[in-house]
């Protein structure tokens, strides 16, 4: 298992980028359709689209606070810690994997793999999309870069 960092950074700022794309162009459409109902609201009865406005701003200001609480968020501090781990030193160590536990660490999913190396017990973090890689009770040559799994070998003791 080796993790690629640059390749993992620009999907994730891909993925946020096209996030910041898709968020724009529905700002765009609720302004469009918010004038639109203004001015259409101007010849005698306003009141349907009064409400009209006031739902699809209501449903608008949902999807805003949903998109800035969620994806936009995770993405980027998915993206800080991938920059975090691109300019940290490179660590190597042989241990026996003795957990794997999913936990969120900084406001993003990681898991957390506990090995009992040669300096003790130390608990590293790998990435989600790798957290079906490691096997309970195996030995392996981690590297890590701040702290976060990079590459895993099995290693054969003799």
């Amino acid at each position: 298992m080796t993790v690629l960092t640059e390749e993992l950074e620009k999907r994730y700022k891909s993925i946020f980028k096209c996030g910041v794309t898709v968020f724009s162009v529905c700002s765009a459409v609720w302004l469009a359709l918010s004038v639109t109902l203004l001015l259409l609201s101007k010849n005698g009865d306003y009141t349907p689209y009064m409400a009209a406005d006031m739902v699809l701003s209501v449903a608008y200001g949902w999807y805003a606070v949903w998109y800035f609480t969620n994806p936009f968020r995770d993405t980027g501090k998915i993206i800080k810690l991938l920059a975090k781990m691109r300019s940290s030193l490179c660590y190597t160590e042989m241990g026996k994997v003795l957990c794997v536990e999913p936990i969120t660490k900084d406001g993003v999913t990681l898991f957390k793999v506990k090995i009992l190396g040669k300096t003790g017990e130390r608990e590293l973090d790998l990435l989600p999309e790798y957290g079906n890689y490691l096997s309970v009770g195996e030995s392996y040559v981690f590297k890590t870069r701040a702290n976060v799994v990079v590459n895993a070998e099995a290693a054969y003791e003799e």
